[in-house]
């Protein structure tokens, strides 16, 4: 959960291309810039969400994980995005 890690502007710097090249299912990147303070939180919530919908495909854990981040006034939720299969089942 670091700055940009999803941007597709730089290939030679994009994370989650190389990772999917390397073999990853789905990563987890942002799209801009983000805050220390929200990482922890964020972090948090992906964590907690993957454990209550065990299952469930990873973009409908993710989509709840946004949700509760902006319920809870963190911006950090508009920032993140999946790359790889999104009906990936945790």
């Amino acid at each position: 959960l670091g700055c940009r890690t999803g941007a597709q502007d730089v290939p030679f710097s994009n994370y989650a291309s190389q990772f999917r090249r390397n073999g990853a299912a789905i990563v987890l990147g942002t799209v801009s810039n983000v805050r220390g303070r929200y990482t922890a939180e964020t972090a948090r919530r992906i964590v907690e969400g993957i454990g209550e919908h065990p299952g469930e495909p990873f973009g409908a854990v993710l989509t709840q994980v946004r949700r509760k981040l902006l319920r809870n006034g963190n911006p950090l939720g508009l920032c993140l995005t999946a790359f790889g299969d999104a009906d990936w089942r945790l």
